[in-house]
C-alpha cells in the first residue's frame, strides 16, 4: 500500500465513522417506531404474538396496511415510489449514487406499516435503503467522487446490517461481496469503522441483544453426516430458486395492476393466509426461534414453509416496500429444520438435532437467493457464536448455491428483480474499472465550441490555439463533433465568406452529452444507447459549457489492468 493513500484512508476512515452514527441513529429510532407500535397493538406487549389476535384482527390488519400503504403510494409521484435494495443498486448503477433524501423517507415509514401491520416481510432491505442514504447524503455534502461516493454506500449499508442484527461482520461483507464487489484497504477500512460505530450506537440503546439463540449443542459432524448436509443445500437450492422467480413472476404478472390495487391486493391475500397460519405475520424472529429450539414438528413446519413460501413472494412480488432477507432466512430455517427431522428419522442418535440443519438452511437459503456466501457463512457465524458451524454450512452454502447459479443459471433476486426493471448491473473487472475511473480525466481538451454556420472574419481565432475538434449543438439533443484539421484542409482550398460545417467533407461523429461527474462506464453507455460515436462533457452546474469530448475510440483504448 502507498504512502500517498493515508490521508485518503485516514479521511475516509473518519467519514465512516460519521456514517456508521449517523445510521445507527436512524436505525435506532426505525426500531423504536416499529417496535412501539407493535407492543401497543399486540396482545400482552410482545412484538411478536400476532397469534394471539382474534381471528378477525389477523384477517383485518394486513388488509389494513396495504390500502393505507396504497392509498400513500397512490398520491405520491412515481419518483418517490422507489424504495429498497433494488432502488439503491439501481441508483449506483445509473445515478453515481445519488440516493433521494424523499425515497428515504418514504420507505422509513412505508417499511413501518408494512412490519407493523403484519405483512409477510422483513426490516433489513429498508435498513439498506436508509444506510445507504445516509452514506449518500454525507458523500454529496463533502462533493466525493464517485468511488468514494460508493463507499460511504457501502458503509451506510454495512452499518444499517450491523445496528439491525448485531452481527457487525456480516454486515461489513454483505456490502463489499454484494455491492462494492471488491475488497482494497481503501474501500474496506471506513465500511469497516461505520459498521463498528454504528454496533456500538445500537448497543448503547438496546443493549448486547441476542437476535435469535443458537442451538445449544453444535458439535463436529463426522463426514457420513456431511453427506445429508450437502442434500439440505441442494434442497434449498431449488427452494430458493421457486422464492427467486415467484417473487419476479408475481411482479410480472402484477404490474399492469395499480399501486393501489397491488397493495391491497397484497394485504387481503396475506390476510386470508395468517388465518391459517398467522406465524407468517410480520418479522416472525419467534418462529425461526422455535425452528432453533427444536420445537416444531414435521407437518406444522411443512405448513409453515409453504405459507411463508408463498405470502412472502406474493407480498414482494407485488411490491410491498419491505425486504426479503429476514423472510429467507425464515423459509430455509424451516427447510433447514424439515431436513434435520427426516435424517433423525433415518438415522436416530447418530446425527445433529433439527435446529442445528436449521441454522445450516439459513444460510444456505441466504447464499442462494443474494448470491452472497461468504456473507451467508459469517451471519450463521455470528448469530451461533460456534465455529463448529463453519465446515457444514460452508457445505452447504455451496451446493445451494451451485443449484441456483450453474443448474437454473438464476441470477441473486435483487439483479433478477433490477432486470425485470429493464435495468442491469454489469460486474465483470473491465466495467470496474471503466466505473472507477473520471471520464474528464481522459478526455479531450482540445476543442473548440462553434456555431453550426461561420465566417470566415472567424477562422482565426477558431483555429488560435490549434484545437483537435470542433463542436457545434446540433438541435435535437446530439452534438456534432469535426475533426478541425479537415476543416482547415477545406478552407485552404476553398473562398466562401460563410462556411457550413455540414457541407464541408470532413470526418464528424455524433455525440451525446455527460456530465462532468460521471465515469467511463457511464460514457461508454451513454455512446452506445445513443447510438454515437462520441460524447461532450457538460459541466454540473447546469450551463452548457464543454469541458471535454470522448470518442468511443478514447473510451475503448482506455487501459485495463489484468
Amino acid at each position: 500500500m502507498q504512502l500517498a493513500n493515508f490521508p485518503v484512508i485516514r479521511k475516509l476512515a473518519f467519514l465512516g465513522f460519521l456514517v456508521g452514527i449517523f445510521t445507527g441513529g436512524v436505525i435506532v429510532l426505525f426500531r423504536l417506531l416499529v417496535e412501539t407500535a407493535q407492543s401497543s397493538l399486540l396482545p400482552d406487549g410482545n412484538i411478536e404474538n400476532y397469534e394471539a389476535l382474534d381471528q378477525l384482527w389477523i384477517f383485518l390488519l394486513p388488509t389494513m396496511g396495504g390500502v393505507v400503504l396504497g392509498l400513500l403510494f397512490h398520491f405520491l409521484s412515481p419518483g418517490y415510489r422507489a424504495v429498497g435494495v433494488v432502488h439503491v443498486m439501481e441508483r449506483l448503477r445509473y445515478f453515481h449514487g445519488h440516493l433521494p433524501m424523499t425515497n428515504a423517507v418514504v420507505q422509513f415509514f412505508a417499511a413501518a406499516i408494512s412490519i407493523v401491520f403484519g405483512h409477510s416481510v422483513g426490516r433489513e432491505g429498508p435498513a439498506i435503503h436508509l444506510g445507504a442514504a445516509c452514506g449518500s447524503l454525507l458523500g454529496l455534502w463533502q462533493d466525493l467522487p464517485n468511488k468514494a461516493q460508493r463507499t460511504l454506500i457501502a458503509s451506510g449499508m454495512a452499518a444499517a446490517i450491523a445496528a439491525s442484527f448485531n452481527t457487525p461482520l456480516a454486515g461489513v461483507i454483505f456490502a463489499t461481496e454484494v455491492i462494492l464487489l471488491e475488497y482494497t484497504i481503501i474501500s474496506l477500512v471506513p465500511v469497516l469503522v461505520a459498521a463498528i460505530s454504528a454496533t456500538v450506537f445500537s448497543r448503547i440503546v438496546f443493549g448486547n441483544e441476542v437476535i435469535l439463540v443458537p442451538p445449544q449443542a453444535i458439535a463436529h459432524m463426522q463426514n457420513a453426516e456431511l453427506l445429508w448436509v450437502v442434500v439440505t443445500g441442494l434442497v434449498v437450492g431449488v427452494v430458493a430458486m421457486v422464492f427467486i422467480r415467484s417473487i419476479v413472476w408475481f411482479s410480472r404478472i402484477s404490474s399492469a395492476l395499480t399501486i393501489l390495487t397491488r397493495f391491497s391486493l397484497a394485504g387481503v391475500v396475506t390476510g386470508v393466509v395468517a388465518l391459517f397460519v398467522p406465524a407468517i405475520m410480520s418479522l416472525g424472529w419467534d418462529t425461526v426461534q422455535s425452528t432453533l429450539s427444536n420445537e416444531m414438528l414435521m407437518a406444522t413446519l411443512l405448513i409453515l414453509l409453504a405459507a411463508k413460501l408463498f405470502a412472502t413472494c406474493f407480498a414482494l412480488g407485488l411490491g410491498i416496500p419491505a425486504g426479503l432477507i429476514g423472510p429467507s432466512l425464515f423459509i430455509g430455517a424451516v427447510c433447514g429444520a424439515i431436513m434435520g427431522l427426516i435424517a433423525q428419522e433415518m438415522w436416530p442418535g447418530s446425527v445433529s438435532e433439527p435446529g442445528v440443519y436449521a441454522l445450516i438452511g439459513m444460510g444456505a437459503m441466504m447464499s442462494a437467493s443474494l448470491h452472497a456466501p461468504v456473507a451467508a457463512i459469517i451471519a450463521i457465524l455470528e448469530l451461533s457464536y460456534s465455529p463448529h458451524i463453519i465446515l457444514p454450512g460452508l457445505c452447504a452454502i455451496i451446493f445451494s448455491g451451485l443449484v441456483v447459479k450453474t443448474l437454473f443459471r438464476q441470477p441473486s433476486i435483487f439483479l433478477a428483480l433490477l432486470s425485470e426493471r429493464g435495468f442491469h448491473y454489469e460486474n465483470d473487472a473491465t466495467i470496474k474499472q471503466l466505473r472507477n475511473k473520471s471520464a474528464l480525466s481522459v478526455a479531450n481538451r482540445d476543442i473548440k465550441l462553434i456555431d453550426q454556420v461561420f465566417s470566415r472574419d472567424s477562422v482565426a481565432s477558431i483555429f488560435a490555439n490549434k484545437p483537435q475538434w470542433l463542436v457545434y449543438e446540433r438541435g435535437d439533443g446530439y452534438y456534432q463533433l469535426i475533426a478541425a484539421v479537415d476543416v482547415l484542409r477545406f478552407l485552404q482550398h476553398h473562398q466562401q465568406l460563410e462556411i457550413e460545417l455540414d457541407a464541408i467533407p470532413a470526418r464528424s461523429l455524433s455525440a451525446v452529452s455527460i456530465k462532468e461527474s460521471d465515469n467511463l462506464q457511464t460514457a461508454y453507455e451513454q455512446i452506445r444507447a445513443g447510438f454515437a460515436d462520441a460524447c461532450v462533457i457538460l459541466g454540473d452546474s447546469g450551463h452548457s459549457k464543454i469541458k471535454g469530448v470522448l470518442t468511443a475510440e478514447d473510451v475503448m483504448a482506455f487501459p485495463i489492468k489484468a
